[in-house]
């Protein structure tokens, strides 16, 4: 079972979330959101939707002004937006709602995923499985301390590129011409072939207002087009072990943060003597991916217990099993000589 730690999406079994501003109480549907934790990897979207239609991926949809659009306009085809910020997944769903209470049937092609992009690429999409995507005024991260957070590295180009159905497209515009002169140095090897255009604002989307109204009229294209493929697997998300100890001290209990590829670091450690449960929380760090994961020590009969604690939600990636391995290394140590 896939789990997200994103305590905003626990409830998501309602249908109706209710948000509370200036004591006004606004009602959204949930509908829109893809049920992850609940799903393997990576994700049969075919159940998701209505019909098997062709598939279109906006990466950072914003307010949602042109998912929504496009899905009217379109719908013969599917609509997955994928975002990472909540307030804009709400305004974004609450705009969904508002046409469907006024159109019987509207938008039933549209579905959010709440998630980083590139995990959401290497967890949940198999291979060839995007007919278009596009990302309209990413984060250009302009100051070069930061260039290792942009999207379309040559290896997301690549990600993307297995994910992208043969012949498929995308479509990135940045405000930035330097972003997009990266952008295409990171294009050889990736099986794709581009055009470049300068266009005028035509999206009427937050970011793309925000620059106009500073006097920018110019904004910069690419056009990706797939025409070889390029291998990237997907990831699966695994079994998460426990383990047993014949003997745990927690007064002896120590843990060192572990820093690497994936980066485990300890916050906290408390002990029940009555339940004789002890529970260590960590944040555990890997790629694109930050969780917070308590793990339990307790005693059963004869033996203590190595366990993800219950209650909590997160994705079984390697980085939760490698924290369960540290915790469970730290504990055996409290016994020995």
């Amino acid at each position: 079972m896939a789990l997200c730690s994103n305590p905003v999406t626990a409830g998501r079994a309602a249908s109706l979330v209710m948000v509370v501003t200036n004591n006004m109480s606004k009602f959204c549907s949930l509908a829109p959101l893809v049920p992850y934790e609940h799903m393997t990897s990576p994700l049969d979207f075919s159940g998701e939707f209505d019909e098997p239609q062709p598939l279109e991926v906006e990466i950072g949809f914003g307010q949602g002004e042109v998912l929504v659009r496009k899905a009217l306009e379109h719908p013969q085809r599917n609509f997955i937006g994928i975002e990472r910020h909540w307030e804009r997944i709400f305004r974004t769903m609450k705009t969904v709602t508002r046409f469907q209470s006024r159109r019987s049937g509207a938008l039933r092609n549209v579905r959010i995923l709440d998630v980083d992009a590139v995990f959401a690429l290497e967890y949940f999409f198999a291979r060839e499985s995007i007919d278009h995507l596009y990302v309209l005024f990413p984060c250009p991260w302009p100051k070069k301390k930061h260039i290792h957070h942009r999207l379309f590295s040559t290896e997301f180009l690549k990600l993307l590129n297995s994910r992208l159905k043969a012949g498929a497209a995308a479509q990135i515009v940045t405000d930035l011409r330097p972003y997009r002169e990266w952008i295409l140095e990171q294009i050889s090897e990736t099986g794709f072939v581009c055009e470049t255009e300068d266009i005028h604002p035509r999206f009427e989307t937050k970011f793309e207002r925000k620059w106009r109204l500073k006097g920018q009229t110019t904004f910069f294209e690419i056009r990706l087009r797939k025409i070889s493929s390029v291998h990237a697997q997907e990831k699966e998300f695994i079994d998460v072990k426990s383990y047993r100890l014949g003997d745990f001290d927690p007064a002896r209990f120590a843990f060192e943060d572990h820093k690497g590829p994936v980066s485990v670091i300890f916050k906290d450690f408390m002990f029940d003597p009555q339940r004789q449960r002890a529970e260590v929380y960590v944040l555990v760090a890997e790629q694109h991916l930050t969780q917070h994961l308590r793990v339990w020590i307790i005693k059963k009969d004869n033996f203590w217990r190595v366990c993800k604690a219950e209650g909590q939600m997160f994705f079984p990636t390697p980085g939760i099993a490698q924290a369960i391995d540290l915790v469970y290394a730290a504990a055996t140590k409290t016994v020995q000589d």
